[in-house]
């Protein structure tokens, strides 16, 4: 497990579910990772192939920006946050527990985000929020966070949807967000030359893959949607490790046919990884 980032090694407790993953001898609970997948190379999943330790918000070049912020008294949102990992990074270097909170659709990643690193006795349960981000009801979880987040980091998430779903979850981010100048939404994704629709990895339907350019179309549309400007980062991540998995079990293979958006699913050949920062004007 020579991949731990060394910030979370040492945020953890040492006999955490995460340190027996670096020292098995010291720990029975590997037994409980949740699913054979957990450990596995499969990468429709950030749990898969321990992706989830590949941190997203401290590789982002906005980073030290996004910290000295924080610190500051932004509140930073990440929507997706799996296990809680960038969460904790931010902690451990520094940003006030107060000002950072998470977000996921699934509850038991949360409980296992404090099996992992069994820290229930210094980051309150509060930190995280289970919630799914279509759900703009008064009864969301989400609904706290209306117009008071600073900063959203979405890691492997808008890729999940197709098109229209994804503008969808583009306006609900800033919904969340205060309408001011420096208002940011930063993270990554998994993304193709030709953008289009694409089968989905998990699960039916589709899901959309941008280049840069659709990338930036799309953020327009969502901006005009909502009455908002923007500056739009975003380039090809060529960091990405899911590619390297990809290719040695052989995906991707088969015909890529361009199709514009909405026509229809796409093959998966010319995969790219990307990553984002835009920043309200």
């Amino acid at each position: 497990m020579g991949y731990l980032p060394l910030s979370l090694y040492r945020y953890a407790h040492p006999h955490s579910l995460l340190q027996s993953l670096v020292h098995p001898s010291h720990h029975p609970a590997p037994a409980l990772l949740p699913s054979p997948n957990f450990n596995s190379n499969s990468n429709s999943h950030p749990t898969g192939g321990f992706r989830f330790l590949d941190l997203s918000v401290g590789k982002s070049p906005a980073y030290d920006e996004v910290l000295s912020r924080i610190k500051s008294g932004a509140q930073f949102l990440d929507v997706g946050c799996c296990f809680g990992q960038d969460v904790r990074r931010l902690i451990f270097d520094g940003a006030p527990i107060a000002n950072v909170h998470g977000s996921d659709l699934q509850q038991p990643f949360l409980d296992l985000g404090y099996d992992l690193f069994q820290d229930h006795d210094k980051l309150p349960r509060s930190t995280f929020i289970a919630a799914d981000v279509f759900d703009a009801g008064p009864e969301s979880g989400l609904q706290q966070f209306e117009s008071k987040v600073d900063i959203i980091h979405a890691a492997s998430f808008f890729h999940l949807f197709g098109y229209q779903d994804s503008a969808t979850v583009g306006r609900r981010f800033i919904s969340l967000l205060r309408h001011q100048s420096g208002s940011m939404i930063l993270g990554r994704q998994m993304g193709n030359q030709t953008a289009g629709e694409y089968e989905h990895k998990v699960g039916t339907g589709t899901m959309f893959r941008h280049n840069p350019e659709s990338f930036k179309q799309w953020w327009a549309e969502v901006g005009e949607a909502t009455g908002t400007r923007w500056e739009v980062e975003v380039e090809e991540d060529k960091s990405r490790t899911w590619l390297v998995h990809d290719k040695e079990r052989g995906g991707g293979e088969g015909k890529r046919e361009g199709k514009e958006p909405g026509t229809g699913p796409l093959e998966d050949p010319g995969r790219m990884a990307l990553r984002f920062c835009m920043r309200m004007l």
